[in-house]
């Protein structure tokens, strides 16, 4: 028998025969095979005679979305085998340490990616953009004429006419119409 204090590890294999493990499958498996310390005897009202016992266990990554802590669930007699403290210590400091090792993993791998990308491959820098302000007008060349009268140029052979485009985009020159005070209904 178990006493309050004492170190048990979990059983490693799930008891589906026991109603509370079968109904209560996703919080017990977590539990398995863990080591913690009894803090509360009851007796089992479905059996008398036989006891469950609470078991205290520290779990270093939480428990499902809870955060790491102390959690503990019951069990009976023959789901405990006797443990000690020193043993449960060692594999929690392992675990921690293996945490903290992918931690530094995981920041190590992001600042070696960090540096890699922006040695072999910098970003663009962003050029500014400026307007050619003759991009509309017609580039002269030398077999092209130009007829006053009709404001165009042509080949020396005459077959073909191209008109001259200027590029005014001076705001200034233009006339815009304020329609904010026209009449929503006209009436003649």
């Amino acid at each position: 028998m178990f006493k309050v204090g004492d170190w048990v590890q979990i059983t490693p294999t799930p008891d589906l025969r026991w109603d509370q493990w079968r109904n209560s499958q996703d919080i017990y498996k977590d539990f398995l095979d863990k080591i913690g310390c009894i803090s509360n005897i009851s007796e089992d009202e479905d059996h008398p005679g036989e006891f469950l016992y609470a078991v205290r266990v520290e779990f270093v990554d939480g428990l499902g979305h809870l955060k790491p802590g102390h959690y503990y669930e019951w069990f009976k007699s023959d789901h405990l085998i006797r443990s000690s403290q020193s043993l449960a210590n060692l594999r929690n400091n392992m675990a921690k340490a293996g945490k903290e090792l992918q931690e530094w993993e995981e920041f190590k791998k992001k600042s070696t990616d960090k540096m890699l990308k922006h040695i072999f491959a910098p970003e663009p820098k962003a050029e500014k953009k400026v307007d050619d302000p003759n991009q509309w007008e017609i580039k002269k060349s030398d077999n092209i004429k130009h007829d006053d009268k009709y404001d165009t140029y042509y080949n020396d052979d005459q077959t073909g006419y191209t008109f001259e485009y200027t590029n005014n985009t001076d705001v200034d020159d233009y006339y815009y119409s304020d329609m904010s005070d026209a009449k929503t209904t006209d009436k003649d």
